[in-house]
């Protein structure tokens, strides 16, 4: 049977070669870091298509207003925590006169939780 004193002494030998290799980084990983890539390529959309309920109607001007009878709108509102491009978007049976549909024009867009109010087909 082995003394109390050799006992402690192992352990603090081996607290000791514990500190040791910490100080001087020594480690031995359970599982290995290294990996290979060759030839890979991500491609990602420059946008993304909107979900329904991302875009919603807001507040909509359509009987005009006392100063102007022709003074109607509709304002849009992003729902979303990211900037929705509207280049494009059509509005359909909005417009008077043949078709009834507006597309809105490129450039337009929301901001994150924005709005955007569109006058006269924006």
């Amino acid at each position: 049977m082995k003394s109390p004193f050799l006992k402690l002494l192992g352990l603090f030998l081996l607290v000791a070669v514990i500190a040791i290799g910490v100080k001087i980084g020594v480690t031995n990983p359970f599982f290995s870091d290294t990996e290979t890539s060759t030839n890979n390529a991500l491609s990602v959309a420059d946008s993304f298509d909107p979900n329904p309920g991302d875009v919603v109607i807001n507040e909509l001007m359509w009987m005009g207003s006392q100063g102007n009878a022709a003074d109607e709108w509709i304002e849009l509102r992003n729902m979303t925590g990211s900037t929705i491009d509207l280049s494009g978007w059509k509005v359909v049976n909005l417009a008077t006169g043949p078709g009834g549909t507006i597309t809105i024009p490129s450039g337009k867009s929301i901001p994150p939780n924005g709005f955007e109010r569109g006058l006269d087909g924006f």
